[in-house]
């Protein structure tokens, strides 16, 4: 079997589809699982908002320290299709 090498996971955007493989980070499985509930990269022409690539500790960006979300963030989540009031 090939290794995958530098490719932690694949999501697409706001349909709840994920894969994360074994061996990369421990804040990868949360990035792909966003993607999948509608977040786009920080760095991401396509994104609310737009940013350096591997310059925040935001977990839809590259950096090394990724350990948090902001506000507009949360508000697209609770917008999302996705996501079901109980």
């Amino acid at each position: 079997m090939k290794k995958i090498k530098k490719l932690g996971g694949h999501a697409i955007i706001d349909s709840l589809c994920t894969v994360v493989y074994l061996g990369r980070r421990n804040t990868t499985a949360t990035h792909e699982l966003l993607h999948g509930m509608s977040l786009r990269h920080t760095f991401d022409d396509s994104a609310t908002f737009g940013y350096k690539k591997k310059v925040t500790q935001n977990i839809m960006d590259y950096s090394a320290t990724r350990k948090s979300t902001w506000l507009w963030q949360w508000k697209q989540l609770w917008k999302s299709k996705n996501l079901k009031n109980e």
